[in-house]
């Protein structure tokens, strides 16, 4: 699903890589307001890589002590997302006959 693999920083700002199936990248541009929210909530920025680079990795920079609480929402909301879509699927074809 995601995890955090780099930490680059600047005396106050910060830029964690997370690593998110690319697959999952466009569900996940879906939600724009939702990203949207998340990046005013910590004053950060989430990057998506361009389809070009077929990356599977994921920025998220901004403040130094913004940043963390910013990736772990973000990476919540990927895994609970998942879960509940992953509940759907298996429920939704085997349902009372």
């Amino acid at each position: 699903m995601g995890k955090l693999t780099d930490c680059y920083q600047d005396s106050e700002f910060t830029s964690q890589t997370v690593v998110v199936n690319r697959l999952y990248h466009r569900e996940l541009i879906a939600r724009l307001s939702q990203l949207e929210e998340l990046e005013k909530k910590w004053n950060c920025k989430i990057i998506f890589p361009s389809t070009e680079q077929a990356s599977d990795d994921v920025t998220i920079s901004g403040p130094e002590w913004q940043v963390p609480h910013c990736v772990d929402e973000f990476l919540v909301s990927i895994i609970s997302r998942r879960v509940r879509g992953n509940q759907l699927t298996s429920t939704s074809g085997h349902g009372p006959r």
